[in-house]
């Protein structure tokens, strides 16, 4: 019987100077991720997540980084769209959607659609997360 798929990333398995390059370019296929450097603070995120028929269900903690994701110029894997909600369980979110402003804070959720431009800024963030390509619900925005 094989396993569920499982998508993991830990900075401990990568040298110091390295795991923030890495998780950038892990997530290049859903959004730019940019850990920020701070002076004194190293870089803090992991992400533990299942991988069911397109979906992506996970949690991880996102230390102090920016996600960006530009319609009109970023590319995701096989031209796919994805939803991506978040349930935040400390920390917090400031992100721009669509031209709208969200604050999201422990126990609140949102949803970003990636057929529209979005920012954030991610600090200190513990996270709930699913990934829904838009083809697996029918999902068209326009």
């Amino acid at each position: 019987m094989k396993g569920v798929p499982k998508i993991i990333f830990d900075p401990a398995d990568f040298a110091a100077d390295t795991g923030a390059a890495a998780w950038s370019r892990m997530f290049q296929f859903l959004h730019r991720a940019r850990p920020l450097d701070v002076p004194g603070r190293s870089f803090a995120s992991f992400v533990n997540s299942y991988i069911i028929d397109g979906l992506i269900l996970g949690q991880g903690f996102f230390g102090l980084q920016t996600m960006t994701f530009d319609e009109t110029k970023d590319q995701v894997l096989g031209g796919e769209k994805y939803l991506v909600a978040w349930v935040l369980g400390r920390g917090r979110m400031n992100i721009l959607h669509d031209g709208e402003m969200l604050d999201v804070g422990p126990g609140e959720y949102c949803l970003i659609d990636q057929s529209r431009t979005s920012y954030a800024l991610l600090t200190d963030c513990d996270v709930l997360s699913m990934i829904i390509p838009h083809s697996a619900i029918g999902y068209d925005p326009t």
